[in-house]
């Protein structure tokens, strides 16, 4: 009896069992590579939108500033405007004006005019001496808040009913 030492392997035929996990192998890598090359596709458009966003965000943002800036440039004149009506609501306007209005005379009518850089009053008063409607002109002159005075025509005899125009400013005043 001989035996075979040597170190060639004998290969035989590939069993089927073989085969079939050779090709089950090769359809999974098939399909893994398309994948993988889908994949790769979606990330490059995603990446191309991200880069399209940044770009867009900026553009935004630039925009956002310039806005922001109008926003608070003073020498627009509707900002100022507006700045002007949250500074001087016309409950603080009264209430500024009430500790000028003496006793024996009344506010009969006030219009506010909101302008760029001040408030414009045009008030009716009603005095029942000319002393109590120069005791108010005093008081108005004294206050600060008021300023630019222009007065109607008057009658000096009995009571008095005037109108006067007025600029109200409270940063003058305060």
């Amino acid at each position: 009896m001989t035996a075979d030492f040597s170190t060639r392997r004998h290969i035989g035929r590939p069993r089927l069992v073989d085969l079939l996990l050779l090709a089950f192998g090769l359809t999974a890598l098939g399909w893994s590579a398309l994948a993988a090359s889908s994949a790769r596709r979606d990330l490059e458009t995603v990446r191309a939108a991200v880069q399209q966003f940044h770009a867009s965000a900026g553009e935004e943002e630039k925009r956002v500033r310039e806005l922001e800036d109008r926003r608070h440039d003073r020498t627009d004149p509707l900002a100022r405007q507006a700045v002007q009506t949250l500074a001087s609501p016309p409950p603080r306007i009264l209430a500024d004006l009430e500790p000028t209005v003496p006793t024996g005379a009344r506010l009969e009518a006030l219009t506010l005019t909101y302008g760029h850089e001040a408030v414009e009053l045009e008030l009716t008063l009603l005095a029942r001496t000319p002393e109590t409607y120069d005791d108010f002109v005093a008081r108005v002159e004294r206050s600060g808040l008021f300023g630019d005075l222009a007065f109607g025509s008057e009658n000096r005899t009995g009571e008095m009913k005037v109108t006067l125009r007025a600029r109200y400013r409270p940063e003058e005043g305060s």
